[in-house]
């Protein structure tokens, strides 16, 4: 196991800079819902770098009030979990980061999404591309822009719309005849 391959050590660092542990216990905890089985070991090496190369405890109590522990119901096969339960025991984490809580969270995913544990993770892909390769037109990649001279011609305006306007124009000319008359007056 490697820090190094954990890449958001500056999150941490500032974290810990301010002194707020738990804001690093959440920095931590956030991994889970990508790494919902734990294969990654970018949890593992978060832990790691907090632990050893920072030197610090990470761990709290375990706090018995907060509920609820997975485990059990994992061990019976319990087929009521789902997907929240996931999400809730990752926040019961963030609440009470202990080593009981992460293992229960690891043993629930392990449970839950037991299909992502021998999948390779795909690497994350860039947003966007830097430039459009040579000979491929915005229409190919699928751009939607349109200009003024499509969208009137596609969007005609409505009969009833110019039939509404002249009564308001006609209107607008004879309050300023009377206002222009008053003046003058």
């Amino acid at each position: 196991m490697s820090y190094k391959k954990f890449e958001m050590t500056h999150l941490i660092d500032q974290a810990l800079q301010e002194g707020n542990i738990k804001s690093a216990r959440r920095v931590i905890a956030n991994i889970c819902p990508f790494d919902r089985t734990f294969t990654t070991s970018k949890f593992e090496d978060a832990l790691e770098y907090v632990r050893d190369v920072k030197g610090v405890d990470i761990y709290e109590p375990f706090d018995e009030s907060i509920k609820p522990l997975y485990a059990e119901r994992v061990d019976r096969k319990d087929q009521t979990l789902e997907a929240d339960d996931f999400a809730v025991s990752v926040a019961y984490l963030k609440e009470n980061f202990c080593p009981e809580r992460i293992e229960d969270t690891k043993k629930l995913g392990r449970y839950l999404f037991p299909e992502e544990m021998h999948s390779p993770k795909p690497e994350p892909q860039p947003r966007f591309e830097p430039h459009r390769p040579s000979g491929i037109t915005a229409r190919e990649i699928g751009a939607s822009y349109k200009s003024d001279t499509q969208r009137t011609v596609q969007n005609p305006p409505k009969s009833g719309q110019t039939k509404k306007v002249w009564p308001l124009v006609a209107g607008g000319v004879a309050v300023a005849a009377v206002l222009l008359y008053l003046l003058i007056k």
